[in-house]
């Protein structure tokens, strides 16, 4: 899910940092020879293909036609871009990923896709699905109005008037452009997405799908299986929308209990607060230092590399972090930049500023807003929007609900002009139909509470809440994902959850010297390898240790035996990564009586930091 404030140019909370998907197979060639709605019409795949996929063997592409108001099949259609991932021994169900947002592009990702959906290619296909409205689906719903002018008010300091006022200006625009092509508005909902869905499986004859959902994903889940439960055999839902909440009354509320998830989580580890303590205060402290006076740091764009001076104030700080909370792997980080900011380095913030603003290019402004006001703000009220922001520190409910913003949201929906969806759109979903439902501790727009009461109308369901989760925790680590392909796998048995009980809050990044780490004794005997690893740390795979069981932990711990040394692997890396130079140690680190070569490494615009020493190996040389 997402919400709608721009402040300094970009929007509060961009919903769905992943949404993806791959290619698509004709059961039938004959089908697409037809006029039947739905049909399906092969096409080339527009996208990137990831390494382990290869169009026209295990990945396919082309478009569904459906009607673009099911409830005039004879009306105008449209065309829903897809992509069909193939397993090698397809089970008669298919797996279909359903995006965030509403209005997350899918097809783009499928670089991302492609590797972590290959547990559930081993038994079953998968399929990636933009939806209408999105990405390469025709007609495409985006504004790019309103992105041209995120950018432009990155580096801008105007009041909120004044950019509330150009974001409505730049809304209508869009408005006015599509509906001059002939695009009726109000039919890019729910429920027609739902039924795009089911019109989806019969184009490619499946018997059923199981359905996997994230976010906005999860409410267009269970919308299909209010409204088709005869086409579902399985659904996993993640970060879970529930029909029946006012999720926008609920805006400030539950990014407040976010914030304080993370303060919390901070002061209870011992060596993040001795770090920073007192967090939530440092950080409300800097809100209004930066409301008094604003700042401008230099922020790079995460493709382009071009650097924009960007204005930072209170709005834009508290957007940073609501943002930020989105991502597990992000987490551990969030105190240590924000003692940085209190420091006077905001280029962390601001390089997330961009990417905030970045993400937008992949975003259907359109589609968000036809569903969002017409199911979302269309069951709210002004004051209720008010009332739910009282009780939480002044400055978030002055950034997330102050009279500005609320008014804003409503012009926003009036000028949009698709009206409030039937009463049906606002009642729980009830089903027996089995589900797994999964919800991040930090994740600052869908709470655990949510996830929970969703799960208490599904009769047949398994509930998780995972610890060091942000938004869409699945698909955050092997564990988590394990547990999705478990169930899938048999949906009616209790789906094998083990790793769970390893994985803990987050572990914080801190200096060393707040890092109380005890090292122990280890001997690798597969690697052939002994030294020594950080106490209570969990193998993850063979030599290589995380804090926490997460296998993408953002800090990891790697013994590799390599004949040739640390500069055998240096090389490595440089030829994998197409680097100019073989890297070199930027500087040496003591610590627990270990002494560590530094290197900072940019690998295609992802930062690696790597620190080695050297190990004892059974036969030799190891790297550690």
């Amino acid at each position: 899910m997402r919400t709608q404030q721009i402040s300094r140019g970009v929007t509060l909370a961009l919903a769905m940092l992943l949404s993806v998907f791959y290619g698509l197979w004709l059961p039938n060639p004959t089908l697409a020879q037809t006029a039947a709605i739905p049909r399906f019409e092969p096409s080339a795949c527009k996208f990137d293909i990831p390494n382990n996929l290869q169009e026209g063997k295990n990945l396919h592409c082309g478009f569904v036609i459906v009607p673009e108001d099911h409830s005039k099949p004879d009306g105008p259609t449209i065309k829903l871009a897809i992509a069909q991932l193939k397993s090698p021994n397809p089970a008669a169900d298919a797996v279909i990923y359903l995006d965030g947002g509403p209005g997350g592009y899918s097809l783009v990702s499928t670089d991302y896709y492609g590797q972590a959906f290959a547990p559930l290619l081993k038994k079953r296909d998968v399929i990636m699905l933009d939806q209408r409205g999105v990405g390469y689906s025709e007609p495409l719903l985006n504004c790019p109005e309103l992105t041209m002018l995120y950018y432009q008010l990155l580096e801008e300091d105007i009041s909120k008037e004044k950019a509330a006022a150009l974001g409505l200006d730049a809304t209508q625009q869009c408005h006015d452009r599509l509906v001059k092509s002939g695009i009726d508005l109000t039919v890019y909902n729910s429920a027609q997405n739902a039924a795009d869905v089911d019109m989806v499986r019969q184009a490619l004859g499946y018997k059923q799908f199981d359905l996997y959902g994230i976010s906005y994903g999860t409410r267009l889940a269970l919308t299909v299986l209010r409204d088709h439960p005869e086409a579902i055999r399985s659904v996993v839902i993640d970060s879970v929308v529930p029909l029946d909440i006012d999720l926008v009354a609920g805006y400030t509320r539950d990014a407040d209990r976010s914030f304080k998830a993370l303060f919390s989580a901070c002061a209870a580890e011992a060596a993040c607060n001795s770090a920073y303590p007192d967090l939530d205060k440092v950080f409300y402290q800097l809100v209004d230092q930066v409301n008094a006076k604003y700042i401008t740091a230099k922020g790079k764009h995460p493709v382009t590399d071009k650097v924009y001076n960007v204005v930072i104030d209170g709005d834009s700080l508290i957007n940073w972090l609501f943002q930020s909370l989105y991502s597990t792997r992000d987490i551990p980080n969030l105190p240590q930049m924000i003692y940085e900011a209190h420091a006077g380095n905001f280029e962390h913030i601001a390089d997330g500023l961009v990417e905030n603003v970045w993400e937008d290019e992949t975003f259907s402004e359109g589609m968000y807003n036809s569903t969002d006001c017409r199911e979302e703000v269309a069951f709210t009220t002004p004051d209720a929007m008010i009332e739910g922001a009282k009780g939480v520190p002044p400055e978030l409910a002055n950034s997330f609900a102050d009279t500005l913003s609320v008014q804003d949201t409503f012009k926003t929906c009036d000028l949009w002009g698709v009206g409030k969806a039937s009463a049906i759109e606002d009642l729980p979903v009830i089903s027996s139909i089995p589900a797994l439902v999964m919800a991040g501790h930090f994740d600052p727009i869908t709470p655990p509470e949510y996830s929970k009461r969703v799960a208490g109308n599904l009769s047949k369901s398994f509930f998780y809440e995972v610890p060091n989760g942000g938004h869409g925790p699945s698909l955050n680590g092997a564990c988590t994902f394990g547990v999705v392909s478990s169930f899938i796998d048999n949906p009616t048995a209790k789906p094998n959850d083990a790793c769970l009980a390893n994985l803990h809050p987050p572990t914080f990044a801190v200096p060393a010297a707040n890092m109380p780490i005890k090292l122990i004794p280890f001997t690798n005997q597969t690697l052939g390898i002994s030294g020594v690893a950080p106490e209570g740390w969990i193998e993850t795979e063979s030599g290589v240790y995380s804090p926490n069981g997460d296998k993408n932990a953002p800090i990891r711990l790697t013994h590799r035996v390599r004949p040739d040394g640390i500069k055998g692997y240096l090389a490595f890396l440089k030829q994998a990564n197409n680097l100019a130079t073989i890297p070199e140690p930027s500087n040496a680190l003591k610590a627990n009586g270990l002494t560590w070569s530094l290197y900072k490494i940019d690998l295609n615009g992802a930062p690696l930091d790597l620190a080695r020493r050297g190990a004892r190996h059974v036969g030799g040389d190891a790297v550690q």
